[in-house]
């Protein structure tokens, strides 16, 4: 009976074992994801720097102008999903202009779309310095306000 019971709790160790291993790994490869998506985030499309209007304007969809740079405020991966949600600070030919990219179906090739939304000074607050969200309050107000609708950055092609 004693050693039925130790070896019991011997399986019961080497599962929980398991299981945290299995945690740590999933853990891992999410936040493995969540750095590979913030790092695509300032290289889609008129996010990358030698897109610019002069260059492309029959195919330029990108609201502001040329970006001169790009700063990843955030990331997040779903755990079970090919779907990402990526927060950028542009610096633009209209101001200073904080967005969320949505990527969506990243797990299909090349049918992934990317679309992004302008986040309103409030929404973006916490991720900036002061200085940066006076910055971006300003230029928000000299544009006449938050864009309402999303643009498409990458349309995939499938």
């Amino acid at each position: 009976m004693a050693q039925s019971t130790t070896k019991r709790a011997g399986k019961l160790v080497a599962v929980a074992f398991g299981l945290v291993l299995a945690g740590l790994a999933v853990t891992a490869h999410h936040d493995w994801e969540n750095r590979r998506v913030a790092e695509l985030g300032c290289r889609t499309g008129p996010l990358l720097p030698w897109i610019t209007e002069q260059e492309h304007r029959g195919a330029f969809l990108f609201p502001y102008g040329t970006v001169t740079s790009c700063r990843v405020l955030g990331g997040e991966v779903g755990l079970l999903s090919a779907d990402a949600d990526t927060d950028l600070l542009l610096e633009t030919r209209r101001g200073l202009v904080a967005v969320r990219v949505a990527y969506r179906d990243m797990d299909r090739g090349r049918q992934w779309t990317a679309k992004a939304t302008e986040l309103t000074a409030d929404q973006a607050a916490h991720l900036l310095s002061d200085a940066e969200e006076r910055r971006l309050r300003t230029s928000i107000a000299s544009r006449g306000g938050v864009l309402a609708e999303e643009w498409t950055l990458n349309y995939g092609d499938g």
